[in-house]
């Protein structure tokens, strides 16, 4: 039997993002987990009760079908025991058992691999700037990983192929999925002259939980982070709170204060990333810590340096025309500023602070509702959430990450979550 059908088989029964550090530690490959009684993968405490039942319900011969069904459309999978799987990937506390790719899996074994996100909205100067960065990046000599979506994910993508370099988009979703399709030929280049890759099998559609259990991946594989245009609740900043967890670096464009848009990426800035204005100040860490991973000469010190990009035409937006018959009332024209100033000797009353969050989101996943059930207005630590849900602490943080993808919860200072 193929090896990959006991990775298949063991990350259908833990599920995608589970803790599989304690399962290495314990048996060390999927097929030894297989082979063992089910008494010793018990006595393990590497899987919970509702992994070990999952266990018993399926076999490692159930996914032939989906391997030869893959291998008819060109796709390759790979696990941990796979010399293409990444090694970073492989060091994180919840790595995917099996990656389904299509394209060239060699690149994964790429030794300067940088992750770059932000907005799917991006501003066309926030997509020129991505772009363009990338562009130098990949010319001296790194290999930019995303997420495949559009704005700066596809900026990303474009910039590296500009630079005749390979990419990697991390997808959400089964590689056979329709999700987002104006982006189809973007993802067929890629497939093309770089991979896709994904944790979730061929047949699974995009679900909003997808996406933080996706992010790991992409920061899990590269040695940092990349944010640019990223709002206070953006997916953006869950993949650089993953990379913080993952001992990954964190590096941040500046952008306008008075853009909302630009919340997260400045405030990642002010928490210690490292503010990025050029290729230079991304990779000159690198150049020291590894000699030989990257040629700085071919790194712009300053962004406007950088190879030309020309973004598509955008449609222009079409504004609203009044009536002629319409009026404009007096009271609608513009006022100028006045700063309020209260009288003398009144006491001024606080800004009313936004409710915290009471109901969990009905589209999260049951894992999200169990954790969201114990999360209070003050914030608490993993180990502390996952003892009162009675769940791994791998599954709390994918479950937590979920939560602030909704909305739902939010991040505080020393790894603590709490209530939105």
């Amino acid at each position: 039997m193929k090896t990959a059908a006991y990775w298949l088989w063991l990350q259908s029964a833990m599920g995608p993002g589970a803790n599989a550090q304690d399962m290495f530690a314990a048996f060390g490959t999927a097929r030894a987990v297989w082979e063992a009684v089910p008494t010793a993968r018990a006595v393990s405490a590497a899987f919970t009760p509702r992994q070990l039942n999952a266990m018993r319900e399926c076999a490692p011969r159930d996914f032939a079908p989906l391997i030869r069904g893959c291998a008819a459309k060109g796709w390759s999978i790979i696990t941990p025991e796979s010399p293409d799987y990444p090694a970073l990937l492989r060091t994180i506390i919840n790595p995917p058992l099996a990656l389904f790719c299509h394209g060239d899996t060699e690149i994964l074994s790429h030794p300067m691999p940088l992750g770059v996100v932000g907005t799917r909205g991006a501003s066309y100067k926030s997509r020129k700037i991505t772009n363009r960065l990338c562009v130098s990046l990949t010319g001296a000599g790194a290999l930019i990983v995303s997420g495949g979506a559009l704005g700066v994910d596809s900026a990303a993508h474009e910039g590296a192929l500009a630079a005749e370099g390979k990419t990697v988009a991390v997808l959400g979703a089964g590689l056979d999925s329709p999700y987002l399709s104006e982006n189809a030929p973007l993802r067929r280049r890629i497939s093309e002259s770089g991979v896709l890759v994904t944790e979730f099998p061929p047949g699974t559609d995009v679900k909003p939980r997808n996406f933080p259990i996706r992010n790991r991946i992409i920061s899990g594989m590269c040695r940092g982070v990349l944010v640019i245009e990223a709002g206070e609740r953006s997916g953006s900043l869950i993949t650089a709170g993953c990379a913080l967890e993952q001992g990954r670096d964190v590096f941040a464009v500046p952008g306008d204060i008075a853009e909302s848009t630009n919340n997260g990426s400045n405030k990642l800035i002010r928490e210690g990333a490292k503010p990025v204005f050029s290729a230079y100040d991304v990779l000159e860490d690198y150049a020291m810590r590894f000699p030989g991973l990257v040629d700085l000469s071919r790194a712009d010190t300053v962004l406007e340096h950088a190879p030309e990009y020309v973004p598509p035409v955008e449609k222009p937006k079409k504004k609203s025309v009044k009536k002629a018959d319409e009026k404009t009332p007096a009271d609608t024209h513009k006022k100028p500023y006045v700063p309020f100033t209260a009288p003398a000797g009144t006491k001024s009353t606080p800004a009313p602070q936004s409710p915290v969050t009471t109901v969990c989101p009905e589209a999260c996943s049951p894992g999200a509702k169990a954790v969201f059930a114990v999360l209070t207005a003050e914030p608490r630590g993993a180990d502390e959430i996952a003892r009162d849900c009675a769940m791994p602490v791998g599954e709390v943080m994918a479950a937590v990450t979920e939560l602030e993808l909704f909305g739902a919860a939010r991040r505080a200072a020393g790894n603590r979550f709490a209530r939105a």
